[in-house]
């Protein structure tokens, strides 16, 4: 694994499929949701018009030195507001950790690690974790640990080429559907909302799935991370926020 700062591009080093996994990108926001559109005018060669902090950004210049997409092996969202405009509240930490790692899903990235496990340190950049420096879990350690349990299996999981018909406007609400090894099937639901500048939370869009399942179990996740099921035949409608909805699909 190799991993290249701003100041040693990707491309001096040539192509190196031969002696890596893949390339390595720390795709950190700096307190910007996931699906950011990023900030200023775009970087230059193969980053010409794309905008920093986004993932397309980090990932053209990974690419430099593959053809593999690279694996995400740091990002994560600190809590301390000490930190400043950087840091965000534990509930939004939740909402974009689990945001990231359904986002990168659908872009085909393979892996992604989140920094990290637990807070360490008093400079404002140590409120990473995903439990407190006394060990006491955050929202994001309930809501992952749910999301794990929800989508492991023992053989891969993979993402369809048709993916779910929804009745909303895709650009304010993502989908991602996911089929386990199992033959279990998900649907991932989200409003990809901005929180940095801003205090009011969106208000939910109403999202009926087009879909052949009769049942749905539809888990959510209060502020804190607990999770909570529901269950309703088709045809009803989900309100969807900006925390991730998890629907499983039940013939």
């Amino acid at each position: 694994m190799a991993i290249f700062d701003m100041s040693q591009p990707y491309q001096k080093v040539g192509n190196l499929d031969p002696y890596i996994d893949a390339p390595s990108i720390h795709a950190y926001k700096e307190g910007r949701c996931p699906e950011t559109t990023g900030w200023g005018a775009g970087g230059t060669g193969v980053q010409q018009g794309i905008r920093y902090a986004t993932t397309d950004f980090v990932c053209a210049d990974a690419r430099q030195c593959s053809t593999e997409m690279p694996w995400v092996t740091e990002f994560g969202y600190g809590t301390d507001a000490s930190a400043g405009a950087s840091a965000v509240t534990p509930e939004v930490q939740m909402k974009y950790t689990l945001r990231t790692f359904l986002d990168n899903i659908s872009r085909g990235i393979p892996r992604t690690y989140v920094y990290q496990f637990a807070d360490q340190g008093t400079d404002g950049y140590q409120s990473y974790g995903l439990v407190d420096a006394s060990a006491n879990p955050k929202p994001a350690y309930r809501a992952l640990a749910t999301l794990i349990g929800l989508l492991s299996c023992n053989t891969q999981m993979s993402v369809p080429s048709m993916q779910p018909i929804i009745t909303a406007d895709p650009s304010l609400v993502r989908s991602l559907s996911i089929k386990l090894g199992d033959g279990a099937t998900f649907v991932a639901l989200w409003q990809p909302y901005e929180w940095f500048g801003q205090t009011v939370a969106p208000p939910p869009i109403n999202v009926t799935l087009l879909s052949k399942a009769y049942y749905y179990a539809i888990t959510q996740f209060a502020a804190d991370g607990t999770p909570s099921t529901t269950w309703f035949s088709g045809g009803g409608s989900i309100p969807v926020t900006d925390g991730v909805t998890i629907v499983e699909l039940i013939p």
